[in-house]
């Protein structure tokens, strides 16, 4: 069944100031005036419906887009316009939630009123109830009903131990994942264990950041010890619990990695195999210890063989606020929340890769080699001639093409010239969609002359080496199956490519691209067997330094085998590294979390 998206008010807060903070608006003024977003399905918005006793069929819901797309297309007449409006209006009168409303702060001054309980809308008063890091980001603010953001709020806390010092940005940062598009999927039995550290010295152009804002900041070249979190982000799902969650979804593959949302959880898991590992590698052995501890201050044990997913402390954000994890899952039946899926990887790596600007003007290229970058670009557009309707369609359908994605292209675009020339081949033929082309290859010629240049490559999820973590996991020297330098795709070892250059967005110096050797052997191949996508990386290099900050909570990387880019970096430089501040934890109030927004 689709994902239909809900929706919801969102104002601007200066528009807000023009009535006092103190607005009557219905759905159908505020449709008009541009004031409904739609936002996909998430855990605020199911327990809103739930703390609201609101019961959305979906089944009746899809009867009414299937009847509302057949009348669209029939006559555009008066019974069948008045038939649409019918059939819309039953659409947003089952998918409005008006007790949920986003906010764009324009001003500090209009947020501190807001803030202050001065927000009504239609004679209800809304308070503020989540910002995340995204929202933030971009000056925006969750409000909610007063008495229904109480009982979500209250419910989304899940019973932590409220007197254990958090800091308030995290705190809303992790809240907010609440806010993520997901889909439920069944509660893994799992267990948490502590996060890995590797220590060493790294050449950097260090930043030292100075107080006066008028002078610059001071960049030297040092060596510094630093502490890499190995698997920061990262956990590992079975096969089996893999499957299970395919079939649930209706997904008719196995995705090789998950970002996964639960209260106060966020991350990626990566399908491994961990009950062969204990098999084979730990001599049968398959009890590990895990965060949680018993009175007498040692690890608690859990049983591989009773675990589905494993995950690493940085991914439990609130751990500590929790006794136990039986006390944590308890809260969780108790409170309804579930686990979701917010995306997982595609049944097909991508085969072209679309460059942008940060990408090409941190190479070390002449005017040959910008013509030699250029050239599988310039052959694409010359490749179109209204004479060659096969290349042509292909051309304005996109690169990266394969049978589901042609036939999703066909069943949803809104594009009708394009569609009937599918569907009808003669019309290459006809001024008007001759017109069309031309203005798609322009386009398509301005996009490249911006940077839009197309090279064999693709982006993959950053995954830490899965067989390094189970050594971590039992107790095992980690060392895993690659050394320094060595990095494993599969996409790139079915292609016979031993050497690539990858970067990450945004790349904004120099040494962020980072040519590495692609290895592979029987061992390797074994043991990532279900990693048919996913960039593996080793435990021992400085590579999340080069690919700006990164993690492996779902990021991707970028990565090429063109010889042009491949060739003409500058990845012998150093990255450069600076001190993150970090936030103190305290037993924060609402007060702390409304300056947390500000800052953010």
């Amino acid at each position: 069944m689709p994902n239909r998206s809900y929706y919801v008010m969102k104002f601007n807060s200066s528009w807000l100031r023009e009535f006092n903070f103190n607005v009557n608006i219905s759905f159908q003024d505020a449709l008009q005036t541009k004031k409904i977003i739609a936002l996909a399905d998430n855990q605020m918005l199911r327990l809103v419906r739930d703390i609201t006793n609101r019961k959305v069929d979906m089944n009746n819901i899809e009867n009414l887009f299937y009847q509302r797309d057949r009348i669209k297309r029939m006559a555009n007449n008066k019974e069948n316009i008045s038939k649409l409006k019918y059939i819309q209006k039953q659409i947003y009168n089952s998918l409005f939630i008006p007790e949920y409303i986003v906010i764009s702060i324009e001003s500090n001054k209009d947020y501190d009123y807001m803030f202050k309980g001065n927000l009504y809308i239609n004679g209800k008063r809304y308070v503020r109830t989540s910002c995340s890091a995204s929202q933030g980001r971009v000056s925006k603010v969750v409000f909610c009903e007063e008495n229904v953001s109480k009982k979500l709020l209250d419910t989304l806390d899940n019973g932590r131990d409220k007197t254990v010092p958090f800091s308030p940005s995290k705190y809303n940062a992790y809240l907010g994942t609440a806010s993520s598009a997901t889909k439920i999927v069944s509660t893994p039995r799992f267990c948490v264990i502590p996060d890995c550290f590797y220590t060493k010295n790294v050449n950097t152009w260090w930043v030292t950041e100075v107080t006066n804002k008028d002078d610059d900041d001071i960049i030297e070249q040092k060596t510094i010890e630093m502490e890499f979190n190995l698997f920061d982000g990262n956990g590992l799902i079975s096969p089996t619990k893999a499957q299970e969650w395919a079939d649930e979804l209706g997904i008719d593959y196995l995705p090789a990695q998950w970002c996964i949302r639960a209260p106060w959880v966020k991350g990626m898991v990566n399908v491994f195999d961990f009950h062969q590992f204990c098999k084979e590698i730990n001599g049968g052995n398959y009890l590990i210890d895990t965060i949680y501890k018993d009175k007498n201050g040692k690890p608690i044990k859990a049983d591989l063989r009773e675990i589905d997913v494993i995950l690493t402390e940085g991914q439990f954000k609130l751990w500590s606020s929790y006794n136990s994890l039986d006390s944590y899952i308890e809260n969780c039946n108790k409170n309804k929340l579930y686990w979701g899926v917010s995306i997982y990887t595609p049944k097909y790596d991508k085969d072209i890769l679309n460059l942008n600007y940060q990408f090409i003007q941190t190479l070390d290229l002449d005017k040959e080699k910008v013509k030699k970058l250029c050239s599988q670009t310039v052959d694409y557009f010359n490749g179109v001639s209204l004479e060659n309707y096969w290349y042509t369609l292909l051309f304005l359908m996109g690169v990266n093409l394969n049978n589901e994605k042609i036939t999703n292209f066909i069943n949803n675009t809104n594009s009708y010239w394009l569609k009937s020339l599918v569907i009808n081949q003669e019309l290459i033929k006809d001024k008007y969609i001759r017109e069309k082309i031309h203005d798609n290859i322009k386009t398509k010629m301005d996009n490249a002359c911006m940077g839009r240049i197309l090279v064999d490559g693709n982006f993959q999820v950053i995954v830490p080496d899965s067989y390094a973590f189970m050594e971590h996991a039992c107790g095992l020297e980690v060392k895993g199956l690659l050394n320094e330098g060595e990095y494993y795709s599969r996409y790139w070892v079915n292609r016979n490519v031993t050497k690539v250059d990858t970067m990450r967005s945004p790349l904004t110096y120099l040494s962020e691209h980072f040519v590495v050797d692609i290895k592979h052997n029987e061992k390797i191949d074994k043991w990532y067997k279900y990693s048919y996508t996913g960039f593996i990386t080793n435990v021992w290099g400085e590579h999340t330094l080069r690919w700006a900050g990164s993690d492996y909570d779902y990021d991707i990387i970028a990565s090429t085998s063109n010889e042009i880019m491949v060739n003409n970096t500058y990845h012998t430089d150093l990255p450069v590294v600076y001190q993150a501040p970090k936030p103190n934890k305290i037993v924060f109030t609402n007060e702390d979390l409304q300056i947390a927004d500000k800052f953010t």
